[in-house]
């Protein structure tokens, strides 16, 4: 009889089925055990390439590079990020591999990998347009490749944008494509109507951005390409879904009539910018060529008449038929209630609603979302440097929220003169204090509601006056939301001499993942009023999905370096009992809001 073990190696897509469930790094360890796993694991681990995450060491040397260019046929997924740096340069040495007439790569070719620079690469790796034919011939050793993320990729001649049209033209398989492109301004209305009509017939997700290149940087080049005749694709992408196309220039109307008429099963878009005219006859354009159009995005509010036809669009589509819509940027004009006419026509088919980098919201606008919307699922407002936001906590609870259903929810809340209730006893607090608490309990007993909530991220608006953090007794405060991860105690003392904090009103949040804008572990709490051990007890009792915490911590207590993680006890018992939890660190400089991660990978 063959023994299990025997013949549980002699399984090979069991194997990968499981191997498929680890992270990217135990994966690598498992691999590392036997030829036998290693051979057998290979597909799956080099099926997803994120050269910014997960994947640094395999260009950190030259077996790493030898590895990925061996197994470039596995590779499904392809990412590369604007922050990988120095790993563009090394992706870039790949791309521009030479192969045999077998079509793999020579040796001679994985021998040069570690040129030290790449010519022309010098800030930006893809500005010479070598990278555009080693892109080419590398991806055709990729003939599995469903989704392709291509950044920064510098585009200085018409010639150059062929090159690349036909690249993504002859990757059959391509399902997902993502593009970040910097151009001249004179050939940026051309881009994304050559890459859309290049594109092949499964694609289901496409996003183009272009920007502008920097002065600075764009010179007029030495044309080195040798224009191909460019096949433009006539047909309809029936599998498209989801389409962004985010560019620095005004399209003529019939140019987004002639795209969108490819596009027949459109469910997502981002608003382009568009020349004014007449925006119903355009919004009711759009909608006869999109009937399936559930989605809305705009990439940037401050261009009014893109934001005024999405507004109409939302108008025109069948009464609670819009499912999300998301803004960059915006402000709401004070004599113009576009925002609340649009949404509140979907009140009961909204799902999501983001508003990122918010500058100006009137807080009726808030409430309508939230008291309104039955199936809201994510509401997100993240605040701009120059906001005018005033979301107060009565604001929240002046009614209960439609939706119990919330799983991501990000507000910044004006919490009004109060201090430092959190480490105060009830006795200390002033009436004005104990009225606000009042109100800061009720907002916590309508968070804990929200059993399906994975995201919860909670920030205190505060104005320019308010941050002079050398003397003003708030400091800290913009970074901590009073009493978010501190228990209370029963207030039955008629001293009033209880701890405050409503931690325990979140004791249902099973599904809690990722915690925002959390919990100050300032030093002079007074001792007894800090974050504790019994805090830490219910934590891990209650929130078991959680993967990322945040606290605000002063330098004293890590250096830059986080290697010296362990000063404050109640953190470093955390830590231990979630070690899989990423905790995240705010250092204590008024001018500084970089995080420090130290353990995990992110949730977004």
């Amino acid at each position: 009889m063959e023994p299990a073990q025997s013949h549980f190696f002699n399984l090979p897509e069991l194997i990968n089925l499981l191997a498929s469930l680890l992270s990217k790094r135990d994966l690598s360890r498992l691999m590392q055990t036997s030829r036998q796993l290693h051979a057998t694991c290979r597909p799956t681990f080099f099926r997803e390439i994120d050269l910014v995450q997960e994947h640094k060491t395999l260009c950190d040397n030259k077996d790493g590079f030898y590895a990925l260019v061996r197994n470039a046929e596995s590779v499904q997924s392809l990412k590369l990020n604007p922050k990988s740096g120095k790993l563009y340069k090394a992706y870039a040495y790949i791309l521009g591999v030479l192969q045999d007439t077998d079509n793999k790569p020579t040796t001679s070719a994985l021998s040069s990998l570690h040129r030290p620079v790449l010519p022309g690469s010098c800030c930006h790796p893809y500005s010479d347009s070598d990278f555009l034919i080693g892109l080419r011939s590398t991806l055709q050793l990729s003939h599995r490749l469903s989704e392709l993320h291509l950044h920064r990729v510098r585009i200085e001649q018409e010639s150059w944008i062929h090159r690349l049209a036909t690249t993504i033209s002859e990757i059959v398989t391509l399902q997902t494509l993502h593009l970040t492109i910097f151009s001249g301004e004179n050939i940026q209305g051309t881009i994304a109507s050559t890459i859309f009509f290049s594109c092949p017939p499964l694609v289901r997700t496409l996003s183009i951005e272009v920007f502008k290149l920097h002065l600075a940087t764009y010179r007029v080049p030495a044309d080195t390409l040798q224009e191909e005749p460019l096949i433009r694709r006539d047909e309809p992408l029936h599998c498209l879904t989801d389409f962004t196309m985010a560019v620095n220039h005004r399209f003529q109307f019939l140019d987004i009539v002639s795209i969108l008429e490819h596009c027949p099963e459109l469910v997502s878009m981002n608003v382009p910018t568009i020349q004014p005219g007449d925006s119903l006859e355009l919004a009711l354009r759009i909608l006869d060529l999109c009937p399936s159009l559930r989605n809305l995005s705009l990439h940037d509010c401050s261009d009014a008449y893109a934001e005024h036809v999405m507004f109409v669009i939302m108008i025109q589509m069948p009464k609670d038929s819009l499912r999300s819509c998301s803004y960059n940027s915006f402000r709401e004009k004070s004599s113009v209630n576009s925002l609340a006419t649009s949404i509140g026509w979907h009140f009961d088919s909204l799902r999501s609603v983001r508003l990122i980098e918010c500058a100006r919201i009137h807080p009726e606008q808030v409430q309508a979302i939230l008291f309104n919307c039955p199936v809201l699922e994510v509401f997100v407002i993240t605040e701009a440097s120059d906001h005018e936001l005033d979301i107060s906590v009565g604001d929240l609870v002046e009614e209960t929220w439609a939706s119990t259903g919330l799983v991501e929810l990000t507000l910044p809340v004006n919490i009004g003169t109060l201090e430092n209730p959190r480490y105060q006893k009830r006795s200390h607090l002033t009436k004005e204090e104990r009225e606000q608490v009042l109100l800061l309990e009720k907002l916590y007993h309508q968070l804990g509601s929200l059993i399906a909530l994975r995201v919860l991220s909670l920030s205190v608006l505060m104005s320019a006056d308010v941050l002079d953090m050398a003397s003003n007794p708030l400091e800290f405060r913009d970074y901590t939301f009073p009493g978010l991860l501190v228990q209370g105690d029963d207030d039955d003392d008629e001293d009033g001499e209880d701890r405050w904090g409503c931690l325990q009103e979140l004791a249902r949040l099973q599904n809690l993942e990722v915690v925002r804008g959390s919990f100050n572990t300032k030093a002079w709490m007074p001792a007894g009023y800090e974050f504790e051990k019994r805090d830490v007890e219910f934590i891990t009792a209650h929130w078991p999905r959680l993967r990322s915490i945040e606290f605000v911590l002063p330098s004293h207590y890590a250096d830059v370096g986080g290697d010296n993680l362990g000063s404050h006890p109640y953190i470093v018992w955390l830590r231990r009992q979630l070690p899989h939890v990423k905790i995240v660190f705010f250092r204590d400089s008024p001018r500084s809001r970089l995080v420090d991660e130290i353990k995990g990978v992110d949730f977004d």
